[in-house]
Parts: structure tokens; C-alpha cells; sequence
């Protein structure tokens, strides 16, 4: 549970409102495990630390990899990022610097005011601009207090984030818009059983003699993946066993 002094809001705001695309959006693109992170880079170098041991955790897979990455822009550039998947923008809510002034440009009146009160850390707002896109703000009245803010709520923050990667890639992978049927198909007629495959795989090797099936993606590139399928014909739950 998060302090409650801290609350996650999602909350319209006027401005972003003014410019998101209607009701008829395309879905968010660019990389899964990119944040895209607008801020100043006065305001960066001191919440670099923090950040980064929010967002970007390490997981094994066996490799070790980041769960996410920044990518930090100014908020000039801001306009051409609007489509992406994950955004993150982080100033205090008042200071000299651009971020801060765009926030207080966006932000409601009660809301700031509630930021400033000390009731409001972070503000989300899903499908702002794109389709299955969350937009998260970090502010506070000091800079001091965002760094501890951030801190301790970091698995909260993370969390969000890979909620809704969690979402978007299982709509991915279980979308019959990116699903091989016709290989399905081929299985299940020649052989009597059904694997889901993704619309990227390719059958690298058919062996009904041998029982094996080899599913293949991305050949020889940094992203290549394999699946192996091996069956027995009649086979019965007592073959599950220790051995």
C-alpha cells in the first residue's frame, strides 16, 4: 500500500485533452521496454539514481537485461514523441526549468494545489494520445521531495509500467491479426494436436517420421527465437511422471 498522502490520480487534463486525436486512435508504437522520459537535463542529473533503480531493474533471462530504458528528450521535442508506448515526465512543479513550465502549463488548478498540499506525487492518463499508451507525471513542490517521493513508491511506479506492457504484449501474442492458422491448421490435421503460432514464426523442420517440429523466428539476428515440439502418438497422462 502505497502512503496516503500519496495518490495515484488519473485525472483529465485540459491541455493534453486539447491536443490528444479523438476517439478514434491508433495504437501506441515504438519499443516495448522504452520509457520515453521528458526532462530537463538540469533535473536528470539529480534524479538519474533514482530513476534508474525504479525503472531500470535487471532481470536474467538468462542475460542479464534492463525491464526498461530511458530514452530522455527536452519537451521541445515533445510533440514528436506524443504516439509512443510509455512516457514519463518528471520536474518539480515549480521551478525555472522547461519541464516545470510545461506541467504548470497542463496541470488543473485544483490539482496543483493538491501537488503542493502534499496529497499528489503522480498523475496517469491512459490512451492520451495513442491507443494502449500510459502517460505518467512525477512532480512535487521541491525537487527534494520528488527524489523521496519516487523512492519510496519506485514498485508502484514500476508496477504501472509493466502492467500495461504485460497487456499490450498479450493482445500481441494472442491476437488472431498476428496467428499463423494456416500452420495451425496443418498440425492439427496431420498430426491431432494445436500450438499457437505467432504470425514471425516459420516452420524450420516438418519430421513426421521423427514426431519433431521445429518453429523458428527472426533466423540469425540478435532476436531469434526457437520452439521444439516432440509427441507421442496415444499418449496418456501416466507417461507424466518423476522419471
Amino acid at each position: 500500500m502505497m502512503n496516503k498522502k500519496l495518490l495515484f490520480i488519473n485525472i483529465v487534463l485540459l491541455a493534453f485533452i486539447l491536443n490528444s486525436c479523438g476517439a478514434f486512435q491508433k495504437p501506441a508504437v515504438g519499443p516495448e521496454d522504452q520509457i520515453i522520459l521528458v526532462a530537463d537535463s538540469s533535473d536528470y542529473v539529480v534524479l538519474k539514481s533514482v530513476l534508474d533503480s525504479t525503472f531500470e531493474k535487471i532481470i536474467y533471462t538468462p542475460q542479464p537485461e534492463k525491464l526498461f530504458y530511458f530514452r530522455r528528450i527536452p519537451v521541445g521535442q515533445f510533440s514528436n514523441y506524443q504516439n509512443r508506448k510509455n512516457i514519463l515526465i518528471v520536474a518539480p512543479l515549480y521551478s525555472e526549468s522547461s519541464t516545470s513550465k510545461y506541467l504548470q502549463s497542463v496541470i488543473d488548478t485544483a490539482v496543483k494545489r493538491e501537488v503542493m498540499h502534499d496529497s499528489v506525487a503522480v498523475i496517469t492518463k491512459y490512451n492520451l494520445w495513442a491507443r494502449d499508451q500510459l502517460v505518467m507525471v512525477l512532480t512535487a513542490p521541491t525537487m527534494k521531495k520528488l527524489e523521496l517521493d519516487i523512492a519510496k513508491n519506485s514498485d508502484n511506479l514500476l508496477y504501472l509500467f509493466q502492467k500495461i506492457s504485460d497487456k499490450r504484449l498479450y493482445e500481441t501474442l494472442y491476437s488472431s491479426e498476428f496467428e499463423r492458422k494456416n500452420i495451425e491448421g496443418e498440425f492439427l490435421k496431420d498430426y491431432g494436436w494445436v500450438i499457437y503460432v505467432q504470425a514471425d514464426y516459420k516452420v524450420a523442420i516438418n519430421d513426421s517420421l521423427n514426431h519433431f517440429v521445429w518453429l523458428r523466428r527472426a533466423p540469425n539476428s540478435s532476436m531469434e527465437r526457437w520452439i521444439f515440439v516432440y509427441w507421442i502418438n496415444n499418449a496418456s497422462p501416466a507417461y507424466l511422471n518423476a522419471d
